[in-house]
């Protein structure tokens, strides 16, 4: 990992590929690693950004609370500290939230903006089961209940083990101030009154099987930025990269080749 000053922090991240700079912003539960059968594929056609965000990963920041306003410009700072007039911004979940925060906050330095199983706020975005489950406390059993959530049902069914292997590998463990610093970005994010002055181009993704984001919050994230495309990835669950890397690099490539 190589290590940047950008808005008052110290942000980790990895560099990889050739091509115009993309972004990505990883999960709530992640790191980097969030990405580490996407960003090869992606690598193929992009310049691929993978940083870690605030407490996460190796990035470092202090202990006072911060915003998803303050997350979002960490983005554009980062593209900025790295020499880039703009680039490309890929969010999922989570991450999703830093990536309209991003387009909001620091438009000038956001190319394509891809949003993926995303919500625009301020409404709890889960369903009650993965509510109940994420709640729960874990045993090995549950957490594996809770690890197959994120995943397709066809998916979860035909490859346990695989799910349970990729889950591992993406999660970051934090200390429970951390998850609360992080908890109440999330909590206080609302971004459908601000959306609306959108002007990037924009692609919202959904997973055709998301057991986790209420289905009809992507559709209206797509309403409220003009002009935006939204693609359902039919069979796909909630953990987009983790589950088609291909299927969503296509996507991507399809939207912001001229």
């Amino acid at each position: 990992m190589e290590h940047i000053k950008a808005n008052g922090i110290e942000i980790a991240y990895e560099i990889t590929g050739a091509g115009p700079p993309i972004v990505l912003c990883h999960g709530g539960e992640a790191d980097h690693r969030n990405f580490f059968n996407f960003a090869p594929v992606m690598a193929e056609s992009f310049t691929v950004i993978a940083y870690d965000q605030r407490d996460s990963g190796e990035t470092t920041n202090g202990t006072e609370p911060y915003t998803s306003r303050d997350l979002g410009k960490d983005v554009g700072a980062l593209i900025e500290a790295l020499g880039y007039d703009r680039a490309h911004v890929f969010g999922t979940s989570f991450g999703g939230v830093i990536a309209q925060e991003a387009v909001l906050n620091c438009p000038e330095k956001v190319d394509h903006l891809i949003l993926s199983v995303t919500w625009p706020g301020p409404e709890r975005p889960v369903t009650d089961e993965f509510y109940k489950l994420a709640l729960s406390e874990k045993t090995l059993e549950t957490t594996r209940t809770y690890w197959q959530m994120f995943f397709s049902r066809d998916f979860a069914r035909a490859f346990p083990e695989e799910v349970h292997a990729r889950m591992q590998q993406v999660v970051f463990p934090r200390s429970r101030e951390q998850s609360a610093r992080r908890g109440y970005a999330n909590s206080t994010f609302n971004g459908s009154d601000r959306l609306p002055s959108v002007r990037n181009p924009t692609l919202v993704l959904s997973g055709g099987d998301d057991r986790i984001v209420l289905p009809e919050l992507p559709r209206r994230l797509a309403k409220l930025i003009p002009g935006s495309r939204h693609v359902v990835l039919e069979g796909i669950g909630h953990a987009t990269t983790l589950e088609n890397p291909c299927r969503v690099t296509e996507e991507i490539r399809r939207f912001v080749t001229p």
